[in-house]
């Protein structure tokens, strides 16, 4: 089966301290990967290593058949990360989907009224980004991430702060993309609970290596 995700003996320094040691990982295309670790221990710094943000300091990193190095990045997965900016804080949230929307050009509105309902965010709604509770924010986010059917999906945190409720729809939403679309998924939380239901496999950052749950 085609290795979606790649890598390979990658190391990652924050300032003094060592992040990664020689980690290696691959995901399979259908996949879905989540890592767990506490606050610090590296996650977002996974992410945005495999989307072509930071660099490993050795090592080698792969994205759907792309090399991840030297500022390129994976051009057809979706990333979200914990500490993403939306580009219009002032605007509704279906105003910053469609900005973001034009970039690519391959979504319409029909397509983001659809999303914005599966994350349970009404469309019409004229509350401004700047008053979205922080669980509001990682909703739009996830709807952000999936509105251009990624067929790679990179996510840090996606029910980080979530009631339990919305929290399972989200996991719903996720699960049936995997099993209806076939995407491919790595993702990251604080807590086991709130993503094992999804993963295929799951591991634990652990003394600067990836230990495996299951």
């Amino acid at each position: 089966m085609e290795t979606v995700i790649g890598l390979k003996e990658v190391t990652k320094h924050f300032g003094d301290r060592v992040l990664f040691d020689g980690i290696s990982l691959e995901v399979k295309r259908g996949e879905a990967v989540g890592i767990v670790g506490e606050s610090g221990s590296g996650k977002t710094m996974l992410v945005k290593m495999l989307c072509g943000l930071v660099s490993p300091d050795c090592g080698s990193i792969q994205v759907e058949g792309r090399q991840i190095k030297d500022g390129r990045f994976a051009e057809t997965a979706g990333v979200m990360l914990d500490d993403m900016e939306f580009p219009a804080p002032y605007g509704t949230g279906y105003e910053n989907l469609r900005q973001v929307a034009e970039i690519g050009g391959r979504v319409n509105s029909r397509d983001i009224s659809r999303i914005m309902h599966l994350v349970r965010i009404e469309p019409a709604s004229r509350t401004i980004l700047e008053r979205y509770t922080p669980a509001m924010k990682q909703r739009l986010k996830v709807a952000m991430v999936l509105m251009e059917d990624p067929q790679t999906v990179l996510l840090d945190g996606p029910v980080c702060g979530m009631a339990e409720d919305r929290a399972s729809e989200i996991r719903r939403l996720l699960s049936s993309r995997i099993k209806e679309a076939g995407i491919t998924m790595l993702l990251t939380d604080r807590e086991q609970e709130s993503i094992e239901g999804i993963c295929t496999r799951l591991y634990r950052i652990s003394d600067r290596k990836l230990l495996k749950i299951f």
